[in-house]
């Protein structure tokens, strides 16, 4: 089962990934988004509880809204980046 991370880059942006682990997660994260690790300093990553999946909101390129909860059932079955609050839709 994959669970939810959230970065906490210090600049005070946030992301949110999946992975089975934060190391699986964090290793695809890096590959999609062809961040180096380095730029990941001072950055932390904590795991997001399902218990609170349904107090987050993605909003796709669509205007589609879902709760990561939603999100996990239609999209949850490979490590890949969520969202972040840098994105712009």
């Amino acid at each position: 089962m994959l669970r939810i991370f959230e970065i906490k880059h210090g600049d005070g942006n946030k992301e949110w990934i999946t992975g089975a682990t934060n190391i699986e997660a964090l290793a695809n994260y890096v590959s999609t988004t062809e961040c180096d690790l380095s730029e990941m300093d001072g950055a932390e990553i904590t795991e997001l509880p399902m218990k609170d999946w349904d107090d987050y909101t993605v909003k796709q390129e669509d205007e589609k809204e879902q709760t990561f909860a939603e999100w996990m059932l239609d999209n949850g079955k490979m490590p890949q980046v969520i969202c972040g609050t840098m994105y712009e839709v």
